[in-house]
C-alpha cells in the first residue's frame, strides 16, 4: 500500500500525548506524509487541537473547552491542574511552514460547527490549503466549507447502518446507550437527515462542546452525496463496521473510503487488499513514517 494512503491517526505514537505539537515535530522529522487531527473551540473562540471536547485536571475534574477561555486554560495548566496544554491550530500550521511541509496531507476533523471561515483563512494565509482535507461528522461543517471554497476535498465520517446492523452489533448498541448516561455533551443517535435533499434538514442545534457521532443508513444519498462527488470526496468509517460490500457501494458512487484505526501491518493488508479501502488511519506511528 502506498505510504500516502496510510494516515497517522491523531499523530499517535510520535509523542506520549496525542496530537501534540511535539508529536507533529517528531512526525515531520521522520518524514510523515499524512496525519489527522481534531479541532475544538474555547469559550473565546481559540481553535485547539484535541479530540475530546474536554480535559481532566489532576484532581479528575472535567474541564470543557467551551466553558473556559484560552487564558483560563493556560492558567489551569501553569498551576499544574492540567497534565498538558493542547496546542492551537495556528501553532500546528506555523510548524508545518517552518519545516516546509507543504507536501504533507492534513486531514482536519472539525468537531464543532461555526468556525469554518477562520480555519480556512489560517490555512490559506500559510499557503497550506492545497493539501488540506476537511473531515467532519457534521454535514453542516462540510456544507459551510464547500460554500467558502469548492476546491477543498471533503470527508464525511459516520457509522454506516445497514439493515439489521444495529440489533446485531453490540458495539453500536453500547454507543447508543451512552447518550443516556452522564456524558452530557455526547450526542450519538440514528440520524438519517444525511440522506435528505433539503439542506435545511442538515442543520441541527449544535451546542458548544457537543460531541456528535451518528448512525446513517449507508450508502448516503441526497445533497451530501452530490457534494462529496463534486470534490472527489470520501467517507470515513469505523473498521469494525466496514466490509467489501460497503466499500464497493461507495466506489460505484465515485466516493473513496477511509477507515480507522489500523494497529499493525496485517490489518492494513487486510483492509487494503481484501476490502479495498482507499485510505487507512493508523495508530501505529511506525507504519506512518519512512524512517
Amino acid at each position: 500500500m502506498k505510504r500516502n494512503a496510510i494516515v497517522s491517526h491523531r499523530l499517535r505514537g510520535f509523542d506520549p500525548v496525542d496530537a501534540s505539537l511535539q508529536g507533529l515535530k517528531n512526525a515531520l522529522a521522520q518524514s510523515i506524509t499524512a496525519f489527522e487531527i481534531d479541532t475544538r473551540f474555547t469559550k473565546d473562540g481559540e481553535i485547539l487541537i484535541h479530540h475530546a471536547p474536554y480535559m481532566q485536571n489532576t484532581s479528575g475534574q472535567i474541564v470543557y473547552f467551551c466553558d473556559v477561555s484560552y487564558d483560563e486554560l493556560k492558567t489551569e495548566y501553569i498551576q499544574k491542574n492540567l497534565k498538558y496544554l493542547p496546542a492551537r491550530l495556528v501553532e500546528f500550521i506555523r510548524e508545518m511552514q517552518t519545516n516546509n511541509a507543504y507536501g504533507v496531507m492534513t486531514y482536519l476533523d472539525i468537531k464543532e460547527f461555526g468556525r469554518e471561515k477562520e480555519i480556512l483563512r489560517l490555512f490559506d494565509s500559510f499557503s497550506l490549503t492545497e493539501n488540506l482535507v476537511i473531515v467532519s461528522w457534521l454535514p453542516e461543517v462540510l456544507f459551510a466549507v464547500h460554500a467558502l471554497d469548492q476546491t477543498i476535498s471533503l470527508c464525511f465520517s459516520h457509522y454506516p447502518l445497514v439493515p439489521g446492523a444495529f440489533l446485531k452489533n453490540i458495539f453500536l448498541q453500547t454507543q447508543f446507550r451512552r447518550t443516556k448516561l452522564v456524558h452530557g455533551h455526547r450526542a450519538f443517535f440514528p440520524h438519517n437527515d444525511y440522506n435528505k435533499t433539503d439542506l435545511n434538514r442538515y442543520y441541527t442545534e449544535n451546542k458548544a462542546g457537543d460531541d456528535y457521532e451518528h448512525l446513517a443508513t449507508a450508502p448516503i444519498t441526497g445533497d451530501l452525496l452530490t457534494m462529496l462527488q463534486a470534490v472527489n470526496g470520501m467517507v470515513c468509517c469505523d473498521m469494525r463496521l466496514t466490509n467489501r460490500k460497503l466499500v464497493t457501494l461507495y466506489h460505484e458512487l465515485g466516493i473513496k473510503v477511509a477507515v480507522y484505526s489500523a494497529r499493525n501491518e496485517d490489518e492494513i493488508e487486510t483492509y487494503h487488499n481484501q476490502i479495498d479501502v482507499d485510505l487507512i488511519l493508523s495508530d501505529n506511528h511506525e507504519l506512518c513514517s519512512s524512517m
